[in-house]
């Protein structure tokens, strides 16, 4: 692509080397920047900073003219050591995320109130984790409801059957909030869409 100056009597833009407007004869004095097609007088575009004679050069990813270390169209960055820093960071945010699931999960499989709350309240957790959290919670609330007083022994450090069914209950209360939470949220995105 060809640098570009604008014609100041007829408004025709002509290649740059040309001294005088190809259509009407007249005097060109202002460039038309490559980058963001402002028109300026002098070397410099007072809006993106791109100099008159800088062409530019091809985006490898979606084809368009880059200026910049970055493609304006599709976000390409050709700064190996900025693209290699936001690769290591998007890295180590998936290597967190993995570490804080697993947690959650091994708490969650002991006190499923927990993992209820964080799994269906957070929105970093897919939909595996949420239908397992969901699905391990049904069993434990069934199996802590269930409990009677003939299953209990009489050892004094053994819980009473208030608190097995205290926990049943819990973990009924944190999933049906969190399932309240997941339809109000994917009600507003439907929504919005």
């Amino acid at each position: 692509m060809a640098m570009m100056k604008k014609c100041s009597y007829c408004g025709s833009q002509f290649d740059a080397a040309l001294a005088e407007c190809p259509y009407c004869g007249g005097r060109a004095i202002g460039h038309v920047c490559l980058n963001c097609g402002t028109e300026y007088d002098g070397a410099v575009c007072p809006k993106c900073g791109v100099r008159f004679d800088d062409e530019g050069r091809v985006c490898p990813k979606c084809g368009a003219r880059m200026f910049k270390t970055v493609c304006a169209t599709c976000g390409y960055n050709s700064d190996i050591t900025q693209a290699a820093a936001s690769t290591a960071k998007k890295a180590v945010s998936a290597s967190a995320s993995l570490i804080v699931t697993l947690l959650v999960g091994m708490v969650g499989f002991v006190f499923p109130p927990i993992s209820n709350l964080v799994f269906f309240l957070g929105r970093k957790f897919g939909k595996i984790a949420r239908w397992f959290t969901a699905v391990w919670s049904l069993f434990f609330a069934w199996a802590m409801l269930r409990i009677s007083p003939a299953d209990l022994s009489n050892d004094p450090a053994e819980m009473s059957i208030g608190t097995y069914r205290m926990f049943g209950g819990l973990t009924l209360l944190t999933l049906g909030i969190g399932l309240f939470v997941l339809w109000r949220r994917l009600e507003k995105e439907k929504r919005d869409a």
